[in-house]
């Protein structure tokens, strides 16, 4: 059997040597492409006995590589870079692999190593189609990130080797060349693009590319496009999902989570033999406080890191493994304090038949209990809440004669109620991501036990409009079940515990994991509420409440009404009070500025 080796290289005198003595004894002959050496390249390679060809480059990776493929004669052909070559530990095997190489194979795959000389690390390894059977109509296509074909058939079938067997080590890949060459091949992508050639061949190579020059917004976009395209049959195939996975990762906004949530599932599903995709996802799903399916991914990562032989680069190393185990306890740990959290979701209602019905299969996916007091309702409310509690035996409904006193109802909820937490909503919101819900109360008893009342990020919603978000703000709308602690106030209710003021609470302001949808302030809406809220308002008032701890709520009636004259006086009294509701206390400056925006302030005024 005979045996070639073929190169194509300009300018590699430092490294060409090192590549010719992992194959000299091995091979039959030697073949080099230079593409226009200004060094000692082509004399390394005279000396070690090789045969030399001129072409000139023409930003075209596959032109001399076909050269070299016709120059060959050896009845096998192993294709290595200047800057590639055969491990110490392997390549006396190059000649028995080939040898013992199966009867249908038509090409070998080697594991590659790539080895940055730079940091003296590995960087990954993968496995690269290098060493085929010569036969007619074998060629390149493509001027960068070529591909082998038989006439118009891409070549196969191949054959992989064990790592054992037989390893390529391979050093282009140093930190002070990557822009440089990442720059090159951009140009001849673009080039190709602008001859016609389909953009969505390049995507893969693109988001690469823009990664090491540091674009990352591009490579975002194109890895996000590559992978709409389903898993490609190349090597370094999941090199966009983690583009995409690191990007996301690498934000701690609600957004980012969202998309490193998705991304890192697509990235399971797309490529399930790979144990660091495992324990992103794993990762991903820690951060939206989804414990049981954390370890179980956390699970998958290690059983498939045991032993991977995958040919896409595994990017965590066997000592990842006592980590992998120490998370996945640690989520079980958490899985089984959600367990054991009990949740009760309160609410009450008049009339709200359009809406809780949502209402209701929002808080079943996290509530152990479900207690709703209708108010009086005179449409099918109580009629949809009797049908739900049929097939929801957690479900409890209870009456209460409305006296227009918003704490007196929500006291029957906290009385009735038996969790460790109380969630209290309206019948207009709902949790974006009720699966959370209850992992990250598991995770505040865990982390924070001291906790007593939760304020939740909440979005206002116009869904007259388009569902624009109108603001977000902090309301009270979580707090754990404890004796003593008692709603107050007709309207604008507040907790107090045995008739103290909420500022002895432990508070917080929950993760954005808990935010909600609220569309109460809708424009069909606002102005029917604001009237009601005022006469409940000018009540509490004769109960004796101070006015200036309700200046902002008739400043927020009094704008919904459209009175801004009203609106702006109670709303820059309520910036002076000594009432400010915790992480809202710059609402009123903005009222306040958009009041005067419609009477046509002047700008020195606002």
């Amino acid at each position: 059997m005979k045996i070639s080796a073929v190169y194509i290289a300009k300018n590699e005198a430092k490294n060409i040597a090192r590549s010719l003595e992992s194959v000299k004894d091995s091979v039959d002959e030697l073949i080099l492409v230079d593409t226009g050496s200004e060094d000692d390249t082509v004399k390394i390679f005279e000396n070690y006995g090789g045969r030399v060809y001129h072409l000139s480059w023409q930003d075209d990776f596959s032109a001399p590589r076909n050269l070299a493929l016709s120059k060959a004669t050896g009845d096998w052909i192993i294709i290595l870079d200047a800057d590639e070559y055969f491990s110490e530990d392997t390549r006396r095997n190059v000649r028995a692999v080939i040898e013992n190489a199966s009867k249908e194979a038509l090409g070998i795959v080697v594991n590659i190593v790539n080895y940055n000389s730079d940091r003296q690390t590995i960087q990954d390894r993968f496995y690269n189609l290098r060493i085929v059977k010569r036969q007619a109509g074998i060629h390149y296509r493509g001027r960068i990130h070529e591909r082998l074909f038989i006439n118009d058939v891409v070549l196969g079938p191949t054959q992989m080797v064990d790592p054992s067997l037989l390893s390529i080590v391979h050093t282009g890949y140093r930190t002070g060349l990557s822009k440089v060459k990442a720059e090159r091949n951009l140009r001849i992508i673009k080039e190709e693009i602008s001859n016609g050639m389909p953009e969505r061949d390049y995507y893969i190579y693109l988001a690469d590319i823009y990664s090491a020059l540091e674009e990352y917004d591009e490579a975002v976009r194109y890895a996000k496009l590559d992978i709409a395209e389903g898993r490609r049959n190349a090597s370094y195939a999941g090199r966009p999902y983690r583009i995409v996975l690191k990007y996301y990762a690498e934000a701690s906004n609600r957004p980012a989570r969202l998309q490193r949530l998705e991304y890192a599932e697509i990235a399971v599903k797309a490529f399930p033999e790979l144990p660091d995709f495992h324990a992103e996802y794993s990762e991903a799903l820690n951060s939206w406080y989804r414990f049981e399916e954390a370890a179980e991914e956390a699970r998958c990562a290690m059983e498939c890191l045991s032993g991977y032989r995958g040919t896409e680069p595994c990017l965590l190393k066997s000592d990842a493994m006592p980590m992998l185990e120490k998370r996945r306890r640690l989520f079980l740990d958490l899985a089984e304090i959600e367990k054991s959290t009990k949740i009760s979701a309160c609410i009450i209602v008049k009339n709200e038949q359009d809406k809780i019905s949502g209402w209701l299969e929002n808080a079943a996916v996290f509530a152990d209990e479900i207690i709703v007091i209708d108010t009086g309702s005179a449409d099918r409310t109580v009629e949809i809440v009797r049908e739900a509690m049929a097939a929801n035996s957690v479900i409890k409904l209870f009456g209460f004669e409305w006296d227009n006193d918003f704490s007196a109802a929500r006291n029957i909820a906290v009385d009735n109620a038996s969790g460790d937490w109380i969630v209290f909503t309206d019948a207009d919101e709902r949790f974006y991501d009720p699966e959370s819900v209850r992992g990250y109360l598991a995770w505040l008893g865990k982390y924070n036990p001291q906790l007593q009342v939760l304020m939740i990020p909440n979005a206002n919603v116009d869904k007259d409009n388009g569902f624009r978000v109108i603001n977000y703000y902090n309301p009270v709308r979580a707090f754990r079940r404890i004796e003593g602690l008692r709603y107050q106030g007709r309207i604008h209710e507040y907790l107090s515990m045995n008739g103290a003021d909420f500022s002895t609470f432990f508070t917080m302001v929950a993760d954005d994991c808990m935010l909600m949808e609220h569309t109460g302030y809708s424009s069909s809406l606002t102005a029917r509420k604001a009237l009601r809220n005022i006469e409940l308002l000018d009540m509490e008032l004769q109960d004796g409440r101070p006015m200036a701890s309700m200046l902002r709520y008739y400043a927020d009636c009094h704008y919904a009404l459209e009175n801004y004259e009203q609106a702006l006086s109670f709303s820059l009294q309520a910036t002076q009070s000594a009432y400010q509701a915790i992480g809202q206390k710059g609402d009123m400056y903005w009222l306040a500025i958009n009041a005067m925006e419609k009477l046509d302030y002047s700008l020195e005024d606002k």
